[in-house]
This record gives structure tokens, C-alpha cells and sequence, in this order.
């Protein structure tokens, strides 16, 4: 009796396609999106689900109210409904991975998208190597290690990290500003973690060195010892990952700041003090978006606009996720949609997209991690006295390993790592 009942349930559940019998993604394709709604960054909640929410739009989707929470209507993509479902944390690791896990072990999610600081999605790499039937795709976290340590099959990143970041900052600073000898400025503690600060000192270390420049110093969160720096005129600039932590040095440069700093992505519009904006004008900064000249970019900006009016789209957060929903739906549509054999077929694509994203043309390494344009921008005055940010550079196909600084088996950024050498610079750094 008991061998009949099993039988009969086996040929239900194969004439439903598995829909209602614990076939994974088998009839429905869901999706699920972590951001952060509390914390640090929960401001950024309404731009990230826009973000991740447009993709669909533009595929037939209708918000389902004025606010991006409200959600959108399923539709369908490679012949199968689609749903998006949606996840919050506060910036802690525990809210992240209990997120997750109620996405993917009760809502049963295919694909997880975020979520945004490192902490969490170290957390959910880890949950990722258990769960290798689902497919993870990073959010805003820039960490190295993510993708460039010990990478997993299914987590993916379609976003720079910290060190990619700051291309292109050394070979300006050594070609175009003539600097041979440069001390960095970073802390070590933030919501990021020394994931931001590390890996962003790192990036312009391996550039600027690889040149022949020289650094003299490398300050961690002591304002004091970079006023001595700056005063006595010993070295001959820069680089500051987070302009709040040198405000008050600016005085004691010697010479034009926009000869002698160079800022990191903290330092990317906007600038909330109007009296700090008028001491960068000149400043050249590294950043992942603001090329306005670009169609995609353009038509991204347009497509939210319309969808949700009320939002700041020219951030990075809705451009994150946007990337990574887009990714996501493009691999679907090359495999139809199947997502059987624990999402391999499917993760094989995923890692062979070539994405048009807004800022740029994006694919990815053999670690899953992204490979894409960064651009250098500069504060500038208009004939009124207003300040305002333009590109001035792209640095294409930026990857993460820097020309062979930066590799699988090698330390992770710190305070001392990685050393300053001459070698062969990055691609993008080998001519002027």
C-alpha cells in the first residue's frame, strides 16, 4: 500500500513539473533581494529594490505602489513566471544571514541578491558554500576577499571591489601630477571594516609603485602625524580614502590641493558640506559611475525616473542591484529559464555574462568577480561659483589581481600590505 501511495505521489509530481512537490525553481523562478533596511545604510533601502526592480520593469513588470517596498507584478521571463521577493537587515551579520536563510530555506528563493556590507556577505559566502543548488550574487559589499579568496561556484559579484576602486588614481598622481613619493590617509574601523580603507590604500599603493613612486607614509586615523606630513612639505601628495578624515588639513598644504590630493570613493558626489566643496575644487577622485556621456547610463537614469519619480538614482546603490537583477535575467533567458542540476547550467552562464551595464561593459573573471571601467572625475567651478563633479578619465577592463599584486593565494590588505615595489603597473596604467 504504502509502495502504491509512493508511486502514485512520484507520477503527480512529475505531471506538475514539480510545482508543488519541493522542485526547486522546477515551474517558478523566484528571486529574492536583501538590503539593508535599518543601520548605516538603510536610507538606501528604496533606491536598492528600485534598482533590482527596474530590470523587470522594462521587461512588462508594474510597480505595485509608489514605494519600491510595495513590490511588482510577476511576469514572465524564458517562458516562466517570475517572482521577486524581498529581504531586510540592519547592517548586522546575524539579521543578514537569518534573511537569507528564511529566503532561501522557507521562500525558496533560486537566486539571492545582496546583500551590502562586508560582514553580512562574508556571512552569507559562507552560507553560500552549504547551498551550492543556490545561486548568490553580491550587492553593494566591495571586500576583496568576496570573489579573489577561496571563490565559490555559485557567488557571483557583478561590482568593483575596494582595491578596483581606486584605478587609474596612480598613474595619474605619477604621469599627470608628477608625484614620486605620496603618503596614504585611512582608518581602520567603520561600517566597512578595513575592507574599504585597506583595499582602497592597497589599489593606489599597487599603481602608484609599480610606476616608481614611493610611499613615505601610510596613516591610519592620526590627524596629527598628517598635518606633520602636509606642513613640512614631505611628500609630494596625497591620497585620502574618506575626506572627513583630512578636513582640517587642508590648510596646512603648501601649494594647490588639487595638485597634492587625490581622493578615493568616499570622496564621490555628492559632498554634503558646501564649505568642504569649495576647498576640493580641483580634486580628482575615482569612482564606479557619473559618466554621464554614456547612452546606457543616460537611458538607465531616464527608465527610473519614470518608474520612481521620487528617487535619487545617480547613487550607487540602485546601479548595484540594477546590475545584478539584469545579469541574473539575462543569464534565465540563455538557458531558458532551466534551473535544474542545482542551477549549474544556469551558474555557467551567469559567469559568461557580458553586461551592458549603465556605467559601462561589465564581465567576469574566473573567479566570478567583475571586471569593469572606473572613472577618474574632478571638482570643478562654473562661472558663477557653483562646484560640480565631471568625468575626465575612463580606465577600462579594470580586473582585481592589478597586474599580479593582488592574487587567490596572496595576504589580504592591512595596514602594511601590500608593500611598495616597482613592477609591471596594471594594463590600464602602462601608458600615459
Amino acid at each position: 500500500m504504502i509502495a502504491r501511495l509512493s508511486l502514485a505521489l512520484l507520477v503527480v509530481c512529475t505531471a506538475l513539473a514539480l510545482a508543488s512537490c519541493g522542485g526547486h525553481g522546477a515551474a517558478r523562478i523566484r528571486i529574492g533581494v536583501l538590503v539593508d533596511c535599518e543601520g548605516l545604510y538603510g536610507l538606501a533601502r528604496d533606491s536598492s529594490y528600485a534598482g533590482a526592480e527596474l530590470p523587470l520593469i522594462q521587461r512588462g513588470a508594474r510597480p505595485l505602489g509608489a514605494n519600491p517596498g510595495d513590490g511588482i507584478t510577476q511576469i514572465e521571463v524564458a517562458g516562466k513566471k517570475l517572482e521577486v521577493l524581498f529581504g531586510c537587515g540592519d547592517d548586522t551579520t546575524a539579521s543578514a544571514l537569518s534573511e537569507a536563510r528564511r529566503l532561501v530555506e522557507q521562500q525558496r528563493v533560486d537566486v539571492l541578491i545582496g546583500p551590502t556590507l562586508n560582514g553580512e556577505s562574508l556571512a552569507l559566502k559562507e552560507y553560500a558554500r552549504r547551498r551550492p543548488g543556490t545561486t548568490f550574487v553580491d550587492g553593494l559589499a566591495p571586500l576583496q576577499s568576496l570573489t579573489l579568496h577561496d571563490p565559490l561556484q555559485n557567488f557571483f559579484r557583478f561590482g568593483p571591489d575596494s582595491a578596483q576602486l581606486t584605478a587609474g588614481l596612480g598613474a595619474y598622481a605619477y604621469r599627470t601630477l608628477g608625484w614620486r613619493t605620496a603618503v596614504t590617509v585611512g582608518q581602520d574601523a567603520g561600517a566597512f571594516g578595513g575592507g574599504l580603507e585597506y583595499g582602497q590604500v592597497a589599489g593606489f599603493v599597487a599603481e602608484f609603485c609599480a610606476l616608481g613612486g614611493k610611499i613615505v607614509k601610510r596613516v591610519w586615523s592620526a590627524p596629527r602625524e598628517v598635518s606633520a606630513y602636509a606642513a613640512g612639505n614631505r611628500a609630494d601628495g596625497f591620497f585620502v580614502v574618506d575626506p572627513g578624515n583630512f578636513e582640517t588639513e587642508f590648510g596646512a598644504l603648501h601649494g594647490s590641493p588639487a595638485k597634492r590630493i587625490l581622493g578615493g570613493i568616499l570622496w564621490s558626489p555628492p559632498i554634503a558640506s558646501p564649505e568642504l566643496q569649495q576647498r576640493v575644487v580641483g580634486v580628482v577622485t575615482a569612482t564606479s559611475i557619473f559618466d554621464s556621456s554614456r547612452p546606457a547610463w543616460r537611458h538607465y537614469l531616464a527608465a527610473m525616473g519614470k518608474a520612481f519619480p521620487d528617487l535619487d538614482a545617480y547613487t550607487v546603490f540602485p546601479v548595484v542591484y540594477y546590475d545584478a537583477m539584469a545579469a541574473v535575467l539575462q543569464a534565465l533567458e540563455q538557458v531558458h529559464g532551466d534551473l535544474s542540476g542545482g542551477e549549474r547550467q544556469f551558474q555557467t552562464a551567469l559567469a559568461k555574462v557580458r553586461l551592458e551595464s549603465p556605467i559601462g561593459p561589465i564581465h567576469l573573471d574566473q573567479n566570478r568577480q567583475a571586471v569593469a571601467p572606473i572613472y577618474l572625475g574632478q571638482y570643478q567651478r562654473n562661472a558663477i561659483g557653483e562646484v560640480s563633479y565631471r568625468t575626465i578619465r575612463v580606465v577600462p577592463n579594470v580586473d582585481q589581481s592589478f597586474g599580479g599584486y593582488f592574487h587567490t593565494n596572496g595576504p589580504l590588505p592591512s595596514e602594511t600590505y601590500p608593500p611598495c615595489r616597482r613592477g609591471d603597473p596594471p594594463p590600464w596604467a602602462r601608458s600615459g
